[in-house]
């Protein structure tokens, strides 16, 4: 294997790295499964309520949660394993799918949108700390020189994924239905899990020290007001 100083301007050098590859295949199984998930109990919502804002509140359900813990998971991150992190935000999400999935199994079909949102409130949770922890996991799965060219292709793979998940979760849905479409999400949640664990990493240090959450946050707020 080339050394990474001489591989730094070979665009695929980092999938040289198998934790990397794995890193890609969690990355993008976590992305599409969110996205045929969201097509599907987004279809499901509307048939049942007939209401647009009723589908509107279900992205408001996911969003919240996320925005409210954002700060909050960073300081976590800062003071954890990064990969523990997103092993247990990526269980999260994978109890998550197998409610949605068990709720398409049931007859007759649930006739409240209430669990619909629970769901996702708790997927908007374990976002805001997967999203955060794998990010800073980029740097411990490959070489520093490297990192630029890793986070490009973890940026691609995110975008991939976005672009693509509601196509297939259409599709899926359209051939299948509900149950076997949320079947497949929860076998790209596995996958996306499965994924994670296998990564070996380089744990960088970690955040030490008795500075209360709160001070930690509102000097983040601070930071982030003046680089505004």
């Amino acid at each position: 294997m080339p050394s990474p100083a001489s591989a730094t301007h070979d665009p695929y050098a980092v999938f040289r790295y198998a934790s990397f590859r794995w890193f890609v295949v969690s990355v993008l199984a976590m992305v599409m499964a969110a996205q045929v998930q969201l097509v599907v109990v987004g279809w499901e919502i509307y048939q049942l309520t007939q209401d647009p804002l009723s589908l509107g509140l279900l992205g408001l359900s996911e969003v919240l949660p996320y925005l409210a813990v954002a700060l909050y998971a960073g300081h976590v991150v800062d003071r954890r394993d990064r990969k523990l992190v997103s092993l247990a935000s990526l269980v999260v999400l994978f109890g998550a799918a197998i409610a949605l999935f068990t709720m398409a199994l049931v007859e007759p079909a649930p006739t409240r949108v209430w669990p619909f949102y629970l769901v996702f409130g708790a997927c908007g949770l374990a976002r805001s700390f997967l999203q955060v922890a794998r990010s800073a996991l980029v740097a411990e799965v490959v070489p520093r020189e490297l990192y630029q060219n890793a986070a490009t292709w973890r940026s691609s793979t995110w975008q991939a994924g976005s672009v693509a998940g509601p196509a297939l979760g259409g599709i899926l849905f359209a051939a299948f239905g509900a149950q076997w479409t949320l079947g497949i999400n929860l076998a790209f949640s596995v996958v996306a899990l499965g994924g994670m664990l296998v990564i070996k990493h380089r744990p960088t240090a970690l955040v030490s020290g008795t500075v209360s959450v709160m001070k930690n946050l509102v000097e983040g707020l601070r930071y982030v007001r003046v680089s505004a």
